[in-house]
């Protein structure tokens, strides 16, 4: 190999060292939050808490799309937003150029179990992969999570169109 070539070989070379010496990988804030917060979380475990989780929820759509009069029975969309906090979810905006929430899929947070009492088929909308939840910085977590419910729905038509429906809760 002429000399030449072999110094210009070695030049390239000890510039492509130098080049990959100063390389770091370069990640977002979100990247580095959701690394921070997932390293050693369990979505199967319960929030830690003083006291029971407090969960709040407020029903933001509902929407009746059947009605089996014969049948006594109803189905409805219903969208309805949650709201806890988890204490492992929390950390520190001024550390993540102020970034102070994430948006991640559902199913890496621990979600709290909902139940329609007089439902008889309760379907999801969005798989868990397809659903997203907020998570803020203080541990707060919203998750608005879509649902087709199917229930019980005692009719009483006699006095159809005048007739008034009442919903008795315990």
């Amino acid at each position: 190999m002429k000399p030449r070539l072999l110094l210009v070989l070695l030049g390239i070379i000890n510039a492509l060292h130098t080049l990959a010496e100063g390389f770091e990988p370069r990640y977002n804030e979100t990247s580095l939050i959701l690394r921070d917060l997932f390293a050693n979380y369990d979505s199967r475990v319960l929030p830690f808490s003083n006291g029971p989780v407090v969960i709040n929820m407020t029903v933001v759509l509902g929407i009746l799309i059947e009605l089996r009069e014969n049948e006594q029975l109803a189905a409805f969309v219903i969208s309805h937003t949650q709201r806890w906090y988890d204490k492992r979810l929390t950390w520190n905006p001024s550390f993540y150029r102020g970034q102070n929430q994430v948006i991640v899929p559902q199913s890496l947070v621990w979600l709290p179990k909902m139940f329609v009492y007089n439902s008889l088929e309760t379907k999801e909308m969005l798989t868990s992969n397809r659903a997203d939840v907020r998570v803020f910085s203080d541990g707060l977590v919203k998750a608005n999570l879509p649902q087709h419910v199917s229930c019980i729905c005692r009719l009483s038509i006699e006095n159809f169109p005048f007739d008034v429906q009442v919903s008795i809760s315990y």
